[in-house]
């Protein structure tokens, strides 16, 4: 399998399949850190293509992304008019989004300049998406798989929630162009697209795109009846077939809960035998139904870090994170599961932090409880690094690579982490592909 990453990141993909004997030809991304990493644990090139930062281009791009919008707007897939809870975008929106984007571009363009990291590499990143052209893809040769995630930040609840608005999220528009491009040039069989949760209800249908113009080139959006995407699915057309799945990390071996969404798509004539359905729904889910739950097994490992005793009648750490609650739709305190790792680079719900008790000599292997413990041994500490790239599944020191002579400072690295896949939910997708294709040689 000859593999084309987009929206990189630190590559999961990589991490997870390379194993398999899979093939990486290009990976795309302009993160100043992440491409560090791409570097040195990817052999990757420096990014060939950058975003712009003139004004006048990307008021371009904005009156480009807004017809694309509105487009999508027009009609939804069989039906007369897509629905009242798709709201059309004003302008004055996509202006306010154009300022918040030309200032996150300004700031990557100042961090690129002041970021060295070594190159020994050679294959190819593309940096930007939307600047591939179709030589680029004619270098690349045969590629049977696309993946990748586009930025998921406008359609998380922790983000701005402004959906295809957000300069970020529109990308998606972007990794469509290359699917429909790739199909032509570089005989793509299939697609793996990942994003948050909240991508099944967004505002402005960024899925229903996706579904609809991957079942059907130039097609319309599909429109959930219920104005909702169920967490599982699935979509087909002339063009290819979709189906997707709502999975969680924890359930795959590590004690992250991490819920996103993956998006599996046949869309060339060599994939034929093998059903996307096949590959992202266990043995026991023979038909596709909304309510098909997620794996059932749940990590049973502790949270990783040193030693730690009873606290408050629980067997090791307890986890938590500034602005968790269930009211937010996570757990203010865990004593199974980390909270979602996330991509800031700073402010106090970044990392996830752990409680425990320090061991002392004295200890005689009995429980601790609120009245007995000694608060003075009291240890309360964010993740190390390390240990969130363990979390996601990465090897020990993925992200701790030379940037400006030194090791990748913490807050860079866990950006990175956070900004992620997770490796063994990427790894269980590959796996099941391979089966697949075993029971079904080409």
């Amino acid at each position: 399998m000859r593999v084309f990453s987009t929206f990189s990141g630190i590559s999961a993909a990589t991490v997870a399949w390379k194993e398999l004997g899979w093939t990486f030809a290009g990976y795309a991304d302009y993160d100043p850190d992440a491409c560090a990493v791409l570097a040195a644990r990817c052999g990757a090139t420096t990014p060939k293509y950058h975003p712009t930062t003139d004004p006048d281009l990307m008021a371009d791009e904005m009156y480009a992304l807004a017809h694309r919008i509105e487009s999508g707007h027009a009609k939804g897939a069989g039906q007369s008019r897509a629905p009242t809870r798709i709201k059309a975008p004003s302008h004055e929106k996509h202006w306010e989004m154009l300022e918040k984007e030309r200032d996150n571009r300004e700031h990557i363009v100042a961090r690129r300049s002041r970021t060295t990291y070594p190159i020994n590499g050679k294959t190819p990143n593309f940096g930007d998406i939307w600047y591939i052209t179709d030589a680029d893809l004619e270098e690349l040769g045969e590629i049977d798989l696309l993946e990748g995630g586009s930025p998921c930040q406008a359609f998380s609840a922790a983000g701005s929630k402004a959906g295809l608005l957000d300069h970020r999220s529109a990308a998606m528009f972007g990794f469509i162009d290359l699917i429909e491009r790739m199909k032509r040039i570089n005989g793509l069989k299939w697609v793996l697209w990942e994003n948050v949760k909240g991508v099944l209800n967004d505002d402005q249908n960024g899925f229903g795109y996706l579904l609809g113009r991957i079942a059907t080139a130039g097609g319309a959006a599909v429109v959930p009846p219920d104005g909702r995407f169920a967490n599982a699915g699935y979509v087909s057309g002339p063009d290819g077939d979709v189906a997707w799945r709502l999975l969680d990390a924890q359930y795959f071996g590590k004690p992250n809960r991490r819920e996103r969404v993956y998006a599996l798509a046949r869309v060339g004539h060599g994939s034929a035998g093998v059903d996307p359905r096949e590959v992202l729904f266990d043995e026991e889910c023979e038909e596709l139904r909304p309510e098909v739950s997620l794996r059932k097994i749940k990590a049973t490992a502790g949270v990783p870090g040193p030693r730690a005793q009873e606290l408050a009648g629980y067997r090791g750490p307890i986890a938590f994170m500034a602005g968790q609650s269930a009211k937010a739709r996570s757990q203010a305190a865990s004593t199974t599961v980390i909270p979602t790792l996330r991509s800031q680079a700073s402010g106090t719900n970044r990392v996830p932090s752990v409680a425990y008790v320090a061991a002392a000599d004295h200890d005689d292997g009995h429980p601790f409880n609120l009245e007995t413990i000694d608060w003075d041994r009291l240890v309360v500490r964010e993740l190390l690094p390390t240990e969130c790239e363990r979390l996601m599944g990465f090897p020990e020191g993925w992200t701790a690579v030379d940037v400006n002579g030194a090791v990748m400072t913490d807050n860079a690295r866990y950006k990175c982490i956070g900004n992620s896949m997770s490796v063994n939910v990427m790894r269980w997708i590959g796996r099941r592909m391979t089966q697949h294709y075993k029971k079904f040689p080409l």
